[in-house]
């Protein structure tokens, strides 16, 4: 083979080499119907709604919720769910107006596709059910949710102590052990429990370089300062700015993935700022994004969030599925006597120079009811902040969250 076939097979490969390592870059754009679209705008409206209530409830505090992972939970519940205890919930939800079928597929198309969209970023969602040994409940609630929601289905012994440590186990095997118990003990009257897992890990497209972090001030509402690991990057990102807050776009991999960091201005508040995030600023917001130079430094952070939702879901609207003289779920089983004792969620998070490790589980009890330029934009985020995990071709939030204080676990 002579010298010019050799430089030509180099050129092939480099320029084969560049254009796969071009398209592991680009954004996958998922196809989604103009109703899909609907369906990920109104479900989101839920999302920033809960996000808003337990913003109002976690005052000076560190927290992340999962609206996906609540969503996926609640959802699964619905299938057992009849008149105003169903119509409350698809309300709340953001479903009002759509079929049971187009509820459902919106799920399985969501689960399925944003699973494996990136292979720099490890996404799973995961559902089970966990019903009492004897308990009669209605095979077409669980085949539905078999069909749309791929539920793990298995019958216990709830009055086994083996049980809860079999549940704890499915939910440590599907948060990658960063969630290890969502249940202490099941009481004498719960049924059943409906459980989503969210395992998320991320890999900056643009990692920062630890060599670059260095100890620097954190100003907390309350006055006080305190030294923090504060990360540095240069790069090309998206960015909005107004006077009220600054939001910059971090993304995971190839793109598709992507952390909001929503940076309050020096006169406003974290909790203003997320009380004012409903649908329609928060359109504003991602659609104003645009792409200039950013030297960003934000502190490191971990911490794990815990709450029981009822009283959020209730002032949203939700209430019957909650009250024993009220619930409506002969989905489950037709004699009723079913209500939703509990909605429990956990969630934890960690973010460093590669990336982001997140996770959440939300359990939902059932029992019986008798018992662009060159300049360079310095953005400094020293100051208590909100972050949106989101996926950014379709839409979906995935966690939200306030950090209060990066060194608070």
């Amino acid at each position: 083979m002579n010298i010019k076939n050799i430089i030509i097979i180099c050129c092939a490969a480099l320029f084969i080499s560049f254009s796969s390592c071009k398209k592991h870059n680009e954004i996958k754009e998922i196809k989604i119907s103009s109703k899909q679209q609907e369906i990920i705008n109104s479900s989101n409206d839920f999302s920033l709604n809960i996000f808003r209530e337990v913003n109002s409830t976690e005052i000076g505090k560190n927290f992340m919720i999962s609206p996906l992972s609540i969503d996926f939970a609640l959802a699964m519940t619905s299938n057992g769910a009849k008149s105003n205890t169903y119509s409350q919930m698809m309300t709340v939800l953001g479903f009002e107006g759509y079929s049971n079928d187009e509820f459902n597929e919106y799920f399985k198309d969501i689960k399925k596709e944003l699973y494996g969209i990136d292979r720099r970023v490890d996404f799973s969602i995961a559902n089970s059910i966990w019903c009492k040994n004897g308990y009669p409940v209605l095979e077409s609630f669980l085949d539905i949710n078999k069909k749309y929601y791929d539920a793990h289905i298995r019958t216990l012994d709830f009055s086994s102590s083996g049980s809860v440590a079999e549940i704890n186990d499915w939910v440590s095997d599907n948060t990658n052990n960063k969630i290890t118990k969502i249940i202490d003990n099941i009481p004498n009257d719960a049924i059943m429990y409906l459980i989503n897992a969210i395992y998320f890990y991320g890999e900056w497209k643009n990692e920062f370089d630890a060599s670059l972090t260095t100890n620097s001030p954190f100003y907390l509402e309350n006055g006080e300062t305190i030294d923090v690991d504060m990360m540095y990057t240069e790069a090309d990102l998206s960015y909005y700015s107004d006077p009220s807050l600054t939001l910059v776009e971090l993304p995971y991999g190839r793109g598709n993935f992507v952390m909001d960091i929503i940076l309050p201005a020096m006169d406003t508040s974290i909790y203003d700022v997320v009380s004012n995030l409903d649908q329609s600023r928060w359109t504003e917001l991602s659609q104003g994004l645009y792409e200039t130079q950013i030297s960003l430094k934000m502190p490191k952070f971990k911490f794990e969030y815990e709450n029981q939702l009822i009283p959020m879901l209730s002032n949203l609207g939700m209430t019957d599925l909650f009250n024993p003289d009220l619930a409506n779920l002969t989905g489950i089983n037709e004699s009723g006597g079913l209500y939703v004792f509990e909605v429990k969620h956990k969630t934890f998070i960690e973010v460093d120079e590669k990336g982001t490790e997140a996770a959440a589980v939300t359990s939902v009890g059932i029992g019986l009811t008798f018992s662009g330029g060159s300049q360079v934009i310095p953005i400094k985020i020293d100051r208590p902040f909100a972050f949106i995990i989101r996926e950014k071709s379709t839409g979906v939030i995935i966690f939200t969250g306030v950090v209060q204080n990066p060194l608070s676990e």
